[in-house]
């Protein structure tokens, strides 16, 4: 496994992919695919009643693009493709 940042249109597959994910009824007879979700927030996954299309309605898909997608930036600025 690479230790690279994702690339932007990484970080977008990841988040369609739990969007997909999230509307298919396997994960709630999956115990791995229940832990992806309540990984992106424990407190979001027990407050919203274990429903993974609440928790990426509710945004934690974004918190965690957002780091990501700035690991991509600082990473895009240290090869010089920024142009800042």
């Amino acid at each position: 496994m690479s230790n690279k940042p994702p690339t932007s249109e990484e970080v977008a597959g990841l988040a369609v992919g739990l969007n997909r994910l999230a509307r298919n009824l396997w994960w709630t007879w999956n115990q791995q695919a229940q832990e992806i979700f309540q990984e992106l927030s424990a407190r979001a996954w027990q407050n919203l009643y274990h429903n993974a299309v609440a928790i990426l309605h509710e945004g934690i898909r974004l918190r965690v693009a957002r780091p990501l997608a700035g690991a991509v930036f600082r990473a895009a600025g240290a090869r010089g493709v920024a142009g800042v």
